[in-house]
């Protein structure tokens, strides 16, 4: 009962084949699902952006009307910072140097450095009515109360 020698180094060849495509395969499936995990950050980031503009802008318009907002952080965004005047006062450095163009909403990741920032028109901080520089915000979800005031919109972390 002898086995040939040439079917055995076939059926070796066929082995390593299939490992080697079966191994591409799970490398494109592990690729597009982080391509579909990233895309899905991107859009929330996105979403976020729009959503905190949207919601200061309706505000506004509605002079002494006011509302609690909540925000969920997705990642790499770890703090958000409501700052009015970035020349005066700012947390850190970097939205020291980016508020130069008139920005006043700031996205941080865990390193402190601005993700995003945006220009939702004129904003007042403020703690318990007090009016105050900044108020920056790590916990997730990010609760502001926004405020019309005509002119301009207070903000205030709600706890």
């Amino acid at each position: 009962m002898s086995v040939n020698k040439k079917a055995q180094t076939s059926m070796v060849f066929v082995f390593i084949l299939a490992t080697v495509i079966i191994g591409i395969i799970a490398l494109m499936g592990y690729i597009g699902i982080n391509k579909i995990i990233t895309s899905a950050d991107d859009a929330a980031r996105v979403d976020l952006y729009k959503q905190i503009d949207s919601d200061i802008g309706d505000i506004r318009r509605q002079r002494l009307s006011s509302r609690v907002e909540s925000y969920r952080l997705p990642t790499p965004i770890d703090e958000v910072c409501f700052v009015k005047n970035v020349t005066a006062f700012a947390p850190n450095k970097a939205i020291e140097l980016a508020g130069s163009n008139g920005h006043n909403i700031f996205f941080l990741d865990g390193a402190g450095l601005i993700v995003h920032s945006l220009d939702a028109g004129p904003i007042q901080p403020s703690v318990s009515g007090a009016n105050i520089p900044s108020i920056c915000s790590s916990v997730s979800p990010v609760r502001v109360r926004i405020t019309g005031q005509g002119a301009v919109t207070q903000i205030e972390e709600e706890l």
